[in-house]
């Protein structure tokens, strides 16, 4: 069964720094036998964000390109200290409660009431003004994001296509 998240919830952070899931999310990333849950919780910079991922989502989304990129690149050991700075391995316990690390919590600005959002792989945690803020600077609907994106990766695939280069070269590349 492949994770989907989808939908809304606005919750708080107790004292402790937890958050409780609603069960719609809570019901997809339950352990078997009422063991906790490992999570990986990222913040991601550019948005202001805190995102949740389960571990193998999380490898997919940003460790497995990694393995392609030459370990003595400037770009590439920059960007390994800012993704280990900015992400934390917490868990969800039988409650449905995630611990979001103190230092993320801060990154975030979050102080009590938090937005969580289901954005399909990810469970993104949102300061309420945060939120707003981001979604201020842009007015596209989402039907218009979607036509763009679909665009993008359409030109995209016609411009690099995969084992041969670029379209209409001959040149082949190795594979891996």
């Amino acid at each position: 069964m492949s994770i989907s998240f989808k939908g809304k919830q606005t919750t708080t952070v107790d004292a402790k720094g937890r958050v409780v899931l609603a069960s719609k999310y809570r019901n997809q990333i339950k352990a078997k036998d009422g063991e906790e849950v490992e999570l990986v919780a990222y913040f991601d910079e550019e948005r202001g964000c805190i995102e949740l991922y389960t571990p193998e989502r999380f490898e997919e989304e940003f460790t497995d390109f990694l393995g392609k990129i030459p370990r003595y690149d400037v770009l590439y050991r920059r960007f390994l200290t800012k993704l280990g700075e900015n992400t934390e391995s917490t868990k969800m316990d039988n409650q449905g409660r995630i611990k979001l690390p103190g230092n993320l919590l801060e990154k975030a600005n979050i102080t009590r009431e938090v937005v969580l959002v289901g954005a399909l792989f990810k469970i993104e945690i949102w300061d309420p003004e945060v939120k707003k803020r981001y979604e201020s600077g842009s007015d596209l609907t989402v039907g218009q994001m979607e036509k763009m994106i679909r665009e993008k990766a359409e030109s995209s695939a016609k411009i690099w296509q995969p084992h041969t280069g670029p379209a209409g070269s001959d040149r082949k590349i190795p594979d891996s």
